[in-house]
């Protein structure tokens, strides 16, 4: 079987099809793709999703529609996340994907989006042994997910609206920033996660694993991959 996952973030269209096998259950990656189409720009402060924004992302789900259809994929999901959740006209977006493409999307729930993010991470293919207590972060541009669990089971998840578009277009007028705006963020940030925080370091995970574009980029910084390559 060949399957495919799309997933609309705040900032990001992501495509992965994956082919597994008729003799077992692993699955193995045909086609990773990745696209800014900010689809939540401006989201935040009107709680609408901007026309161009929806061609935009229009655009990138037309050409992997188009990629999808090479690979013969047989069986395929579409979700949408924080932006989506957000938005007043989301349904507005939804018919007019189904209208163009034929696609039926799934506005997911932060706690569901929560439970994807936490088996992808810590599935069969993951460096994480069954009895270690896993810590999942997950920054997207508009919330962020904290899932903690072992053995594949979730024991805590909670999502906060802190994503990184969410909070540049709230607190950040200037590159570089303001120190105060600096402290705008740490503040807002402090302020809804400090609760999160604390159970976390009460059930004392084990093992982090940050994921997203958000934890990429500053691993890359860190490590001076250059130019940046996501793998």
């Amino acid at each position: 079987m060949i399957a495919a996952a799309i997933d609309i973030g705040t900032n990001t269209v992501r495509l992965l099809i994956a082919k597994k096998s008729e003799h077992n259950t692993s699955w193995h990656d045909l086609v990773q793709e990745l696209e800014i189409a900010r689809l939540g720009e401006g989201v935040n402060e009107t709680h609408l999703i901007k026309p161009e924004a929806m061609e935009r992302t229009l655009a990138v789900l037309s050409r992997y529609k188009n990629i999808m259809g090479q690979f013969g994929v047989e069986k395929f999901r579409v979700v949408s996340t924080s932006a989506m959740r957000d938005a007043k006209n989301a349904s507005d977006f939804v018919s007019l994907v189904k209208n163009q493409l034929g696609f039926d999307i799934d506005i997911i729930s932060g706690e569901e989006e929560g439970r994807l993010t936490f088996a992808g991470a810590t599935g069969p293919d993951s460096l994480v042994s069954l009895n270690e207590l896993v810590l999942v972060v997950d920054v997207g541009g508009g919330s962020t997910e904290y899932i903690y669990g072992r053995s594949g089971q979730i024991l805590g998840s909670v999502s906060l609206n802190i994503g990184s578009v969410r909070l540049t277009e709230i607190f950040l007028k200037h590159d570089p920033p303001t120190n105060h705006e600096m402290q705008s963020v740490r503040n807002m940030i402090k302020e809804l996660a400090e609760p999160v925080f604390k159970r976390i370091k009460d059930a004392r995970p084990s093992i982090i694993i940050a994921v997203a574009g958000t934890a990429t980029q500053l691993a890359a910084i860190q490590y001076g991959v250059e130019p940046y390559d996501p793998s």
